[in-house]
């Protein structure tokens, strides 16, 4: 019934439509509705109505993946070897960091009940069962870490932090008062230079000659970075200039790459001479 009613209002009125370069046509809808419907129905799933046609499948041939996959491969080949180094660079600071934060900490704990770190006794023979004793004695109480034990390398005395992180300590046979401290980074099985093994200082009476001597930074010499300075009857060092740092930091010779870093503010930056 209502198709019929609104068959009678279609055909009352007429559709002008402007096609063919804007002529009007009239047109008059002489069939019912319904096979109006079902014709315009029909005529929608036409395939000639489809720009691809009703059985047209679409895809990328064999040649154009392969194009693909090897544009993706030349891109990767270039850009991941610098995304790994930067992400080494960036775990080896963190690590570093934290290894001598967790050293300075200890060693600012142990001056309350040991006083002032130039004046601590420092053995003068390097053997393992008196560097041992120093380390019971100075670093351990006021540091989370295993006891003091023989180093691979078969001397010296090596403690280990919670995180796999391997601190060495010699006293080098010297009477310079220094003890030499190797931190070598967990997560590493051969200890690199200036990659993953670091050389720090503690103690040392020669007040004259230390890491910012001039007042910049007091504090540094209770635990500081190697430098050839830190020896009785040296005072040709400039150790303001980063030029003295990176000097000392080679691949043949990387003694003064925790230097370097952390005159660089903590960070590993482009032209440092170790490479990742």
């Amino acid at each position: 019934m209502d198709i019929l009613i609104i068959e009678k209002v279609i055909k009352s009125r007429l559709i002008d439509s402007k096609r063919n370069k804007g002529q009007k046509i009239r047109l008059s809808l002489n069939k019912p509705l319904s096979r109006i419907c079902k014709f315009a129905k029909g005529s929608l799933t036409n395939s000639s109505l489809s720009p691809l046609g009703r059985d047209s499948k679409f895809g990328f041939t064999l040649a154009e993946v392969l194009i693909t996959l090897g544009i993706i491969g030349v891109v990767a080949a270039i850009t991941m070897p610098t995304l790994i180094a930067h992400y080494q660079k960036q775990a080896t600071v963190t690590k570093l960091k934290q290894a001598y934060s967790l050293l300075y900490n200890a060693v600012r704990m142990a001056e309350i009940d040991h006083g002032d770190v130039t004046e601590w006794d420092i053995p003068i023979v390097s053997n393992y069962e008196s560097e041992a004793a120093w380390v019971k004695k100075y670093i351990t109480p006021y540091l989370k870490s295993t006891e003091p034990e023989i180093c691979e390398s078969g001397r010296d005395a090596c403690i280990y932090l919670a995180n796999g992180t391997e601190i060495g300590f010699w006293a080098a046979d010297s009477n310079a008062m220094i003890m030499h401290v190797f931190v070598t980074l967990s997560g590493t099985k051969n200890k690199l230079g200036g990659k993953n093994n670091f050389v720090f200082l503690i103690g040392n009476k020669h007040n004259d000659s230390y890491m910012y001597r001039n007042g910049k930074n007091p504090d540094m010499i209770k635990v500081r970075p190697y430098d050839f300075c830190s020896y009785p009857g040296v005072v040709s060092c400039d150790m303001e200039e980063r030029t003295f740092w990176k000097t000392g930091c080679s691949a043949s010779d990387p003694v003064q790459c925790a230097g370097l870093i952390m005159y660089d503010g903590w960070k590993i930056a482009p032209d440092y001479p170790i490479k990742f």
